[in-house]
C-alpha cells in the first residue's frame, strides 16, 4: 500500500527520518538460545499535533511462546532528528511474566507484590543524516530501572525477595552507512553503535544477595521510513540478533 504525503511527519524541509510508515506492519524475529525465538510486530497507530508537528504512537507487540506484551512509545521529528520516547522496554514486561512462570514451574508459593519502573521517560534522539559521525543521544535520567518485590514461602519458611534490573544507555554515533539484506529485503541504513551498562541486584529479606554489572555493545541499522532494520547486542561474548523479517 502506498503512503500518502500526509502519512509521514515532517518539519520544515526535513522529510527523511526513521519513523515507520503509517498503515504498515513491521515484523521482527529475535533469536534466543536452543533455537527459541521472540516475535515482535511494530506499527504506527494514530497521531496528535503537538506544538505544530505530529507525535506518532509506535505500538510494539512482543510474543514468546504464549506470553504476549504490548508497549506504546511516542515518535516525532524535531528538526533534523528523529526522537523516540521510551516509557518502558518490552523486555521488562516479559521478565515479569517469566518470573511468575518460573515460580509456578518450581511449585513455589510466591506472589509478586509490586513492580516499579524508574527513570522514564527517556528520549533517544537519532540524527537523520545518513553519514558517518551522525549522533545518537539519550536525553533524560541517566539510569533506568525496574524493581520487583515478591514474597512467599521456601522450604516452609516465609521469605521476602527483591529483584532490580537497571540500564544506563551511553550516547553513540553512526560508524558506517551501508546497504544490508535481511529477510524483509535490502535497505540503505545508518549503522549506529552505542554501549549499555546493565545491572542486576537480588535481595533476600532486605539483604543484598548479589549485584552484577555487564556492558553490552549495541549495533543498530536504521533505514529512512522504516526505522530499525537489524540490531546486534554483544555482552561478554554472548550475541543477540534482532532483524526485520516482513513488511506488510
Amino acid at each position: 500500500m502506498a503512503c500518502s504525503k500526509d502519512d509521514h511527519p515532517k518539519v520544515g524541509e526535513d522529510t527523511a527520518n526513521f519513523i515507520p510508515q503509517v498503515g504498515k506492519t513491521y515484523s521482527y524475529r529475535q533469536e534466543l538460545e536452543e533455537g527459541e525465538h521472540i516475535v515482535f510486530t511494530r506499527s504506527i497507530s494514530g497521531s496528535k499535533d503537538s506544538t505544530g508537528f505530529k507525535v506518532y504512537n509506535l505500538r510494539t507487540r512482543m510474543v514468546y511462546d504464549d506470553i504476549a506484551i504490548e508497549v506504546n512509545n511516542g515518535m516525532y521529528v524535531n528538526g533534523s532528528k528523529t526522537v523516540q520516547v521510551q516509557h518502558q522496554p518490552e523486555q521488562w514486561g516479559y521478565l515479569l511474566k517469566l518470573l511468575e512462570r518460573s515460580f509456578e514451574s518450581q511449585g513455589m508459593d510466591v506472589e509478586i507484590k509490586s513492580h516499579t519502573a524508574q527513570g522514564f521517560p527517556v528520549y533517544s534522539e537519532w540524527d537523520n543524516k545518513q553519514e558517518e559521525g551522525a549522533l545518537l543521544r539519550f536525553i533524560g535520567p541517566q539510569k533506568q530501572s525496574l524493581s520487583v518485590s515478591y514474597e512467599g514461602t521456601t522450604a516452609g519458611q516465609p521469605v521476602d525477595l527483591g529483584l532490580t534490573v537497571s540500564m544506563e544507555q551511553q550516547n553513540g554515533r553512526v560508524v558506517a552507512v551501508e546497504e544490508i539484506t535481511v529477510p524483509a529485503g535490502k535497505f540503505k541504513c545508518s549503522k549506529y553503535e552505542y554501549k549499555v551498562r546493565n545491572g542486576l541486584e537480588i535481595k533476600v529479606d532486605g539483604v543484598s544477595f548479589g549485584n552484577t554489572e555487564e556492558e553490552a555493545t549495541v549495533q543498530v541499522w536504521l533505514a529512512h521510513g522504516v526505522g530499525v532494520v537489524k540490531e546486534i547486542s554483544v555482552t561478554n561474548g554472548d550475541v543477540s540478533t534482532y532483524e526485520l523479517t516482513e513488511i506488510k
